[in-house]
């Protein structure tokens, strides 16, 4: 069925009678709709879908980032220096390694930034499990730990870089840039030192520091904290036959005959963070 549109007068339908037809000269012209011009549509759109273009091209770039540490305030200092970059997003907080791993697994982030101290654990521990599950995420340390004693080792469980805690927060935004590119991150002097050691590899070993194991050295410097083995044992998750095992090894390490010299030791080195010892 096809309707055909005729204007009427309105009035006389109103009134009960005949509707007339308007004449040709009475029906109203409405001009047809023309293109306008993006000018003449103004800003507003354009401008819209310009940034959302924009906005969809920054989420892409937007890179993943696993904070991993036992202290919530440093977390919390941690994801507003990132976020505030608009180039990170923190996908997930951990306090321990188990948590860490899991947050690894469901989260897929492209870097995770871990310490090295996480309470009763190590954040190499962490590094090593980490590596075996994913081969390709960045692996960034932030610790407060003398990077002399720690970076060589971290480097050599997994880790991508290593920075201080002392370091300026562009310094941890430079070393997150260069550990995602696929680089290795360390500062000039630990560089100085594994150019060293390639160079004379000898030299890696000069001191009794480098000598102890990665467990030898956590309980070096809980010595040196003035902890007990009984707290140490606490600590770490093992036996106190087993600490007072690596003790011994230490002594042996470091050629010193009883506990109170091993104390003085690693107190010294802990409060001048000498290689010297």
């Amino acid at each position: 069925m096809i309707l055909e549109f005729r204007p009427h007068r309105g009035t006389a339908a109103l009134a009960g009678g005949q509707p007339q037809p308007l004449a040709p000269a009475e029906i109203p012209k409405i001009p047809a709709p023309r293109a306008r011009s993006s000018s003449e549509m103004g800003p507003g759109i354009p401008f819209a879908f310009g940034e959302l273009i924009r906005f969809m091209a920054m989420l892409a770039k937007v890179r993943r980032v696993l904070l991993v540490d036992d202290h919530p305030i440093v977390r919390q200092g941690l994801r507003a220096l990132l976020e505030q970059s608009l180039e990170y997003s923190v996908c997930g907080e951990a306090a321990t390694v188990e948590e860490a791993l899991a947050g690894l697994r469901s989260t897929r982030p492209d870097a995770v930034i871990v310490d090295i101290s996480l309470g009763k654990e190590s954040g190499l521990e962490f590094i090593v499990r980490a590596r075996r599950e994913d081969e390709n995420v960045a692996l960034l340390v932030l610790s407060v730990l003398d990077e002399m004693t720690y970076a060589e080792r971290a480097l050599r469980v997994g880790a991508n870089g290593y920075v201080m805690k002392r370091e300026a927060t562009d310094r941890l935004l430079v070393a997150l840039e260069r550990v995602l590119a696929g680089n290795v991150h360390v500062s000039s002097a630990v560089s100085d030192r594994l150019l060293t050691t390639l160079a004379k590899p000898g030299e890696s070993a000069r001191y009794p520091i480098d000598r102890l194991t990665d467990r030898e050295l956590e309980i070096f410097r809980l010595v040196g904290m003035g902890m007990r083995a009984i707290e140490m044992a606490e600590r770490l998750g093992i036996s106190q036959k087993t600490v007072e095992t690596h003790r011994s090894r230490i002594k042996a390490k470091h050629g010193v005959g009883t506990a109170a010299e091993l104390v003085i030791r690693a107190a010294s080195w802990l409060r001048d963070g000498e290689l010297k010892v």
